[in-house]
């Protein structure tokens, strides 16, 4: 956007802050965006959107933090952004360094309220209907009451990540940490993004599936299991995972629902689950089970095919579990 151009040129408010300690950085080898476009295509963002993200954000942001020698770095990410951001913490030590989200636990209206109170500047697109601001091809004006980042990233196809893509984001990030002389160890949250559920009563394995999923777990009651499939590299999944927390919010208060979810990065569904008819394509992916005879004799299995959503998917909630 032009507009965010002009808005990172006005230092009328910061005078004592000299642009010579500001550096701006492009993708490698391309100093334009037409010189990016006759390369890679213009519409290249659309048919490759996670090298595309690479490419322009990543890899940028990588090579000037390795070429300032950065021991700590300073991000505008909020808690109420939801998705992954939903559990940041104020300080992060992420690839050997200090991440500071000073911002974490400020809302929405906390920050409209100290840019008007200090006279701070800001990208005019806020006026215009952006509550967030990205890449032009990808972000949209969005309605009053929606989400801040429900106008970002459209058309990339973040609505469902398939297996096999995010298995490839994987290796990417397996090499790229290895590549830079550091272990690569998918257990440890330095390595990996994490997407934390405290509300969900499991997170399922293939070790314990089938206490879990097939014979109920340690519910005597049998009640009903809302079961995700999810990978915390999913784009898809982090922007579900506000709208999960709100739908387990209002189902599980009575004690007719239990939540689980199932970490597809590294594991398939064990085939005591495809026998019951549970197989996953793509993520998020959820599923309702109904433990009709306990311990596994009998259960039925519901997959729900509509839109992640809260509304449909209670609606549709309901309407199986005959409420």
């Amino acid at each position: 956007f032009i507009q965010t151009v002009v808005a990172d040129n006005d230092d009328s408010h910061f005078p004592s802050i000299s642009k010579k300690n500001f550096h701006s950085y492009q993708p490698l080898n391309y100093t334009t965006r037409s010189d990016f476009d006759e390369a890679r295509g213009t519409d290249f963002w659309k048919s490759h959107p996670d090298q595309y993200n690479y490419i322009s954000k990543v890899e940028p942001t990588l090579r000037a933090l390795k070429d300032f020698k950065t021991k700590a770095w300073i991000t505008g990410r909020r808690r109420d952004q939801g998705g992954e951001r939903s559990q940041l913490s104020i300080l992060e030590y992420v690839d050997g360094r200090y991440k500071l989200n000073p911002l974490a636990h400020w809302s929405h209206n906390d920050i409209w309220g100290y840019i008007r109170l200090h006279k701070v500047p800001y990208n005019p697109l806020h006026e215009d209907g952006y509550k967030s601001v990205g890449d032009v091809m990808t972000t949209q004006r969005v309605q009053k009451g929606d989400a801040e980042r429900s106008g970002r990233f459209v058309g990339m196809g973040h609505t469902e990540c398939g297996i096999h893509s995010t298995r490839a984001k994987v290796q990417k990030l397996k090499e790229e940490t290895e590549q830079n002389g550091e272990q690569f160890d998918t257990t440890t949250t330095d390595a990996m993004p994490s997407l934390p559920c405290p509300k969900c009563d499991y997170e399922v394995t293939p070790d314990n599936f089938e206490e879990i999923v097939i014979k109920g777990g340690k519910n005597d009651n049998k009640a009903l299991l809302i079961l995700e499939f999810y990978s915390p590299l999913c784009g898809a999944c982090q922007d579900f995972a506000p709208k999960f927390k709100q739908i387990m919010e209002t189902l599980t208060t009575d004690g007719k629902f239990e939540v689980a979810r199932f970490d597809v990065t590294h594991h398939d569904v064990p085939k005591v689950g495809e026998d019951h008819g549970i197989t996953v394509e793509g993520t998020p992916d959820l599923y309702l089970i109904q433990h009709t005879n306990g311990d596994g004799g009998g259960i039925q299995v519901q997959h729900y095919k509509g839109e992640p959503e809260v509304d449909p998917l209670l609606k549709w909630i309901k309407e199986e579990s005959s409420l």
